[in-house]
Formats: structure tokens, C-alpha cells, sequence
């Protein structure tokens, strides 16, 4: 590992980790829109909704931060923009 870029490293770290909570809350978010379904008559359709996009909006700006986190270890040709040190 010591001919590898140690601050490529850490963001590798950092990505993955956001890979991990991306995944976390897209399981759960879909367990929750059953959730949310059931319970429009005990909530109101209008907090149910209301519910249901703060939970969209989370996962959405975990989507927009791995796909900044994806372009930055990528970088623009897609290959890689860290890696081994020459």
C-alpha cells in the first residue's frame, strides 16, 4: 500500500463509507413507503406526503454526494484520478 496516494486513499474511505449509508437508507426507504402507504389514512394523505419527500430528499442528496464522490476518484476520463504513484 505504500506506493498508493494516501489522500486517494482516504477519499476511497470516504466514498465507500457514503456507498454504504446510500445503500443503508435506500433499503430503508423502501421498507417506509409501505410504511407511508399504510398509514395515509392514520396521517392524512398531506403528512403522509410530506413524509415521503423528506425521505426522497435524503436519499437524493446521498445520490448527488456519491456521484461527486465517483467523479472526483474518477476523475473526467472515468479511469482514475488518484491511484498508484508513479
Amino acid at each position: 500500500m505504500h506506493f498508493l496516494d494516501y489522500e486517494w486513499l482516504t477519499e476511497v474511505a470516504r466514498v465507500y463509507d457514503l456507498q454504504a449509508l446510500y445503500v443503508s437508507t435506500q433499503s430503508s426507504f423502501m421498507d417506509q413507503i409501505a410504511g407511508i402507504a399504510g398509514d395515509i389514512e392514520g396521517l392524512g394523505a398531506s403528512r403522509a406526503l410530506s413524509a415521503f419527500r423528506d425521505r426522497l430528499h435524503l436519499l437524493v442528496m446521498l445520490h448527488r454526494g456519491l456521484i461527486e464522490g465517483y467523479s472526483k476518484l474518477l476523475g473526467p476520463s472515468g479511469v482514475g484520478a488518484g491511484g498508484p504513484k508513479d
